[in-house]
């Protein structure tokens, strides 16, 4: 038995349930296994250990912070990649943090695993979450990039811990920095910019909780077949614009930047721009969909 600082990482196949449902079970437990090999062979060439596979979940070890980042980014293109190939839809969901974990007959245990598994739980398809100090690790290319999701609570943690998300599409890897002239500080407020029929609708830190459904008593009102009386809320969280699905039918948000997130009795913190789509995938149609923007509003 000995102890060891690793970086461990879980990946995990996003609604694999719905999975085995469309294409029934037979067909759906090939599909992963085989995206499991692939992704196994994938972790290997990143200079990492696959630890477990348990069901529809990958568990691994890294040495090196980047390299485990790196090899997070490769697996959601890899997965996205074998999913067209196989004509279904494929994304997962990763969790890293980094910490001492004992090794015992080649198996990991500790807090480390813990709290990984947790932060892989809050991921959603397509996305990576990650611990504050994997990020404090991390090379320089990735703090830039690292944007703050969430403080949350973890079982057997006296105090929360901040967790990270990390973009990997090339489209998302691109350095925003707005830089004040010399002398002076610029402070930033967010903002949400949200766009319905021809109405425009501009939210503060001052606004609350805005509630968008068919009610006539919502903020903005969306009288759409698959929309909800009450469907969804945003307000602003610790600096980020909370998406919070309250409806039967669920909440596609569609990223700019090309993830698809899908919400049904949960919560999603918004960046950069994208569509709400209510009730239904926006292919159905536009009467259900908002276009939103996040802002930083200068003030001095």
């Amino acid at each position: 038995m000995s102890e060891q600082e690793f970086v461990v990482l879980f990946a995990d196949v996003s609604g694999s349930m719905n999975l085995y449902e469309n294409v029934g079970d037979e067909s759906a437990k090939s599909l992963i296994v085989g995206l499991q090999a692939q992704l196994s062979g994938l972790i290997e060439s990143h200079d990492g250990l696959v630890q477990e596979i348990i069901g529809d979940e990958i568990m691994a070890r890294f040495e090196a912070p980047d390299a485990a980042i790196k090899c997070a980014a490769q697996i959601h293109q890899s997965a996205e990649e074998y999913g067209l190939q196989q004509k279904v839809p494929v994304q997962m969901r990763i969790g890293l943090h980094v910490g001492s974990a004992i090794i015992e007959e080649h198996r990991l245990f500790g807090d480390t695993v813990n709290v990984a598994a947790r932060v892989a739980s809050i991921a959603q398809g397509g996305q990576t979450i990650t611990t504050e100090s994997l990020i404090q690790q991390a090379g320089e290319e990735w703090k830039k990039v690292a944007r703050q999701f969430d403080i949350t609570r973890i079982k057997g943690k006296s105090e929360p811990i901040v967790i990270y998300d990390l973009p990997w599409r090339s489209t998302d890897l691109t350095e925003i920095q707005q830089v004040a002239p010399q002398g002076e500080t610029a402070q930033t407020r967010p903002g949400l910019t949200l766009s319905y029929a021809e109405q425009q609708i501009q939210l503060d830190e001052y606004q609350g909780s805005f509630s968008i459904g068919r009610a006539l008593t919502n903020n903005l009102v969306v009288n759409a077949e698959p929309v909800s009386r009450r469907h969804t809320t945003i307000e602003l969280v610790r600096d980020r614009f909370v998406v919070t699905d309250k409806s039967t039918n669920g909440t596609h948000v569609y990223l700019d930047s090309g993830e698809v997130i899908y919400l049904r009795r949960e919560q999603l913190p918004v960046w950069g721009s994208g569509q709400l789509s209510l009730g239904a995938p926006s292919n159905q149609s536009q009467g259900h969909v908002v276009k939103f923007q996040c802002i930083q509003r200068e003030s001095r």
